[in-house]
């Protein structure tokens, strides 16, 4: 690995130059060594352990060998504890970190970074961090590796506590260099790492590894990665910094994760579908890696997240303009309202990451996944490209990306800068596709909205309904009516009452409340035809003021329904339908209304109501 594929130093020309005149091969920033080179030196000069001093001596503890040695936690940004719950570290936390550590029997070292203090600017937070190791702690500690003037002062700090003599010949500082991994180096840590090796201070060479992510999937090959990087650096810093006698060691921090679920970050990426669906553009920031609302062609406004803003005091700040804007456009005169003043979390600046570099072409290399919901890869890009697919919106539908549930909110800005690298245009230039809503799961309740239990569905009743309730009559559901079902008296089952009001109306008189049923009017020239095209009786022959009886058949030539219809006119018929079958009806007769036909079929009887005298 480090004589065919080589490492790569990033930003860090004067390692390179030194590289080649110790018989590297450099090209461009990477480097590859010569077989056996790294392993002869490190054998060489590589001690079996070292004594790390503390200020307070017997505090000092042995690295390496066979013992094992106890350090905190190391770079988390949150705590936790009972009275405020998990919040962003502050210095405070990281100094009751150490003297906790300071006091605790089971910890033999004060350990580095116990946590993040956010509140203290990025600039000088190392000074409080050393120096709160330095203060509330007498055991050995760890120093600064996040900028090389960083590692300066953090030796210069050691030395006032132990004296400049002692730190030139004694180890007193003990600190973490990580690799870029894969296979890569950045200035950061190569000037970290000069740093501490000309002061004859310690220094951990850890590659830190999601495996299969940032290394091969198998154990072989992420430990060959391990040791290639390991050797890699341990060898810059005894060719390029001329270093000699301070011990170092090699730490394997690898990752294996077993999941069910990979939740996937696209960047930050703000809502702007419905600017886009409402015809407005957007403009790229570079600032912010994002397509960001721009002219509106509609009566509309974006605000907060949604037009670029990233923490909640600028979402509340933007969301107040655009409210004042709304009413000044109405021609009212917003109040005065003062922004909710909320705190500021640091952050660091986006940097672009559109794909990760490999050894090889992107044709050629692993599967690179750019949209994960449907495995588009940056080799299908540059295949749409070679195909002469280069419209943004030709390449998604080629390759599919941004097509998946998240309507490219997980994949289309690296897929458009990659798209834009290709011909080497600039991103603006490219574009982006038209964003659909809604990215997000919408429930089936929103839908729904109140048109559950009881509400479900409308509630239909006749003009007689409370004097059937009142009659004791249950009811039964049919088409959305709440019909009457019997009258039962004295306690009778359905049974019982079904047959006495049968003989009622057998021997006397009845009466059924049947506005329930389906009531159509329908009228023109060509009712009469249509109407011998729709039903089995004659029709034409019936007279005005006179019932029939009739039966409508489907396609299917089955009974689809019945009822009984009156002529009202010469042109005009009253049409009944069974209770349930009203809607199917007035569809069918709807259907065939756009053929040739001349008339008109409405509803227009559906708030009649009308008794049947029976007997």
């Amino acid at each position: 690995m480090l004589a065919e594929i080589g490492i790569e130093f990033r930003e860090f020309p004067h390692a390179l130059t030194l590289w080649k005149e110790a018989g590297a091969e450099v090209d461009g920033e990477r480097v590859r060594f010569p077989r056996g080179l790294c392993r002869s030196l490190v054998q060489a000069t590589a001690p079996g352990e070292f004594r790390q001093h503390a200020r307070n001596p017997r505090r000092s503890t042995i690295i390496g060998g066979d013992r094992t040695v106890l350090v905190p936690a190391y770079g988390p940004p949150f705590v936790h504890d009972l009275d405020k719950g998990r919040r962003y570290a502050a210095l405070e936390d990281f100094r009751n970190f150490v003297k906790l550590a300071c006091m605790s029997p089971g910890l033999h070292h004060s350990g580095g970074t116990v946590c993040e203090p956010v509140d203290v600017p990025v600039n000088k937070r190392h000074f409080d961090m050393v120096y709160s190791h330095i203060k509330y702690s007498d055991k050995p500690f760890m120093g600064s590796v996040i900028h090389p003037e960083r590692a300066k002062d953090s030796v210069a700090m050691a030395k006032i506590v132990f004296g400049d003599e002692f730190v030139a010949k004694n180890t007193v500082l003990i600190n973490l260099i990580n690799a870029n991994s894969p296979l890569t180096f950045d200035a950061t840590m190569l000037g970290a790492a000069t740093v501490y090796a000309e002061n004859n201070q310690a220094t951990i060479i850890s590659p830190f590894l999601l495996a299969g992510a940032m290394s091969p999937v198998t154990i072989a090959g992420t430990l060959t990665q391990i040791l290639a990087e390991a050797l890699a650096v341990v060898n810059f810093m005894l060719h390029t910094a001329r270093w000699s006698g301070a011990p170092w060691s090699a730490v394997e921090i690898t990752l294996r994760i077993d999941c069910d679920l990979l939740a996937v970050s696209g960047g930050f990426s703000p809502a702007v579908h419905l600017h886009s669906q409402a015809g407005g553009k957007l403009e790229w920031n570079e600032s912010q890696l994002c397509f960001l609302p721009a002219e509106a062609r509609q009566a509309h406004d974006s605000a907060g997240a949604g037009n670029g803003k990233q923490f909640l005091g600028d979402c509340l700040a933007d969301g107040l303009r655009a409210g004042k804007a709304a009413v000044e456009a109405l021609g009212l005169k917003p109040p005065e309202i003062e922004t909710p003043s909320t705190k500021k979390i640091p952050a660091a600046p986006i940097e672009a990451l559109w794909r990760v570099p490999a050894a090889k072409d992107a044709d050629r290399c692993p599967k690179q996944f750019i949209d994960f919901q449907n495995d588009t890869t940056v080799a299908d890009i540059r295949l749409a490209v070679r195909e002469a697919y280069r419209n943004v919106e030709h390449v998604k539908r080629y390759t599919a990306l941004g097509f998946g549930t998240d309507q490219g909110k997980l994949g289309n800005i690296n897929g458009t800068a990659i798209l834009a690298d290709i011909p080497g245009k600039p991103i603006p230039e490219v574009g982006t596709t038209t964003f659909r809503p809604a990215y997000t799961p919408v429930r089936f309740g929103a839908g729904a909205g109140e048109s559950v239990g009881a509400l479900y569905d409308p509630v239909r009743k006749t003009a007689l309904h409370e004097w059937h309730e009142a009659a004791g009559a249950p009811m039964e559901v049919v088409g959305q009516w709440h019909r009457p079902w019997y009258f039962p008296r004295d306690g009778e089952d359905l049974q019982a009452a079904m047959a006495r009001e049968c003989l009622a109306v057998r021997n006397s008189v009845g009466i059924m409340d049947a506005s329930t049923l389906g009531k159509i009017d329908a009228r023109g020239p060509d009712v009469v035809e249509f109407l011998e095209r729709i039903y089995t009786h004659n029709v034409r022959r019936m007279k005005v003021g006179r019932c029939a009886y009739g039966i409508m058949l489907g396609e299917d030539g089955m009974v689809m329904d019945d009822g009984v219809m009156a002529r009202l006119g010469e042109n005009r018929f009253y049409l009944t339908t069974t209770t349930g079958g009203a809607a199917r009806v007035l569809d069918w007769l709807e259907l065939w209304l756009q053929t040739e036909f001349t008339l008109i079929v409405a509803r227009s009887f559906a708030d009649y109501f009308c008794h049947w005298l029976l007997g």
